[in-house]
């Protein structure tokens, strides 16, 4: 998780590994929405891994909010919030049978498991930020060499209309005047 950005497949297999770890019937990673510290959903989910749960529990994976205990039928759903640097990015599920707590050992592992998830998850958001923001300036140096070059071509096509104008105006022919004019406003 630390060296590259997560996929779904690298994310399943940390799924797959908390499900062994605690006896797990299923497990969810779910990212939390952009700009919305306070609630995790509607975020999207990235991982899913099905140890014989079964859909209607998967589905209820995939909405859980809050750890609950035997809501789904005799499963334990607990839900682990993924913080990096204090911000939410999203939560992991886990559907326990039997329904139990977890020992003081599971919890600090789900928990630790939880905050590399979330620090993977938040350094992939950053990177794509950071590649969005390159673009945006990459568009922005665009947009000021084009604005340059048309004020370039305006002066020019400003300035050949004064000659032509003085060129009329002595009683001369202003053809050649007129051609450079076209092809100026043709390259422009």
């Amino acid at each position: 998780l630390s060296e590259k950005p997560p996929t779904e497949q690298t994310l399943r297999e940390v799924l797959a590994t908390l499900c062994a770890a605690f006896g797990a019937r299923a497990a969810s990673i779910r990212t939390a929405a952009p700009g919305d510290p306070g609630d995790p959903g509607p975020g999207f989910v990235v991982a899913t891994v099905d140890a014989g749960a079964g859909t209607d529990l998967i589905a209820s994976l995939h909405e859980a909010r809050e750890t609950t205990l035997g809501d789904a039928g005799d499963f334990a759903v607990l839900v682990q919030r993924l913080r990096e640097g204090g911000e939410e990015v999203g939560s992991l599920a886990l559907a326990l049978r039997p329904a139990r707590e977890l020992a003081g050992w599971e919890r600090s592992m789900l928990e630790s498991v939880a905050q590399h998830v979330g620090a993977a998850l938040a350094n992939a958001r950053r990177l794509q930020d950071e590649q969005r923001l390159g673009l945006y300036r990459e568009r922005a140096v665009i947009a000021r060499e084009l604005h340059d070059s048309l004020a370039q071509s305006l002066s020019y096509m400003k300035i050949q209309v004064a000659r032509m104008a003085a060129e009329q105006a002595a009683g001369r022919d202003a053809g050649r005047v007129l051609a450079e004019l076209r092809t100026g406003l043709n390259s422009a």
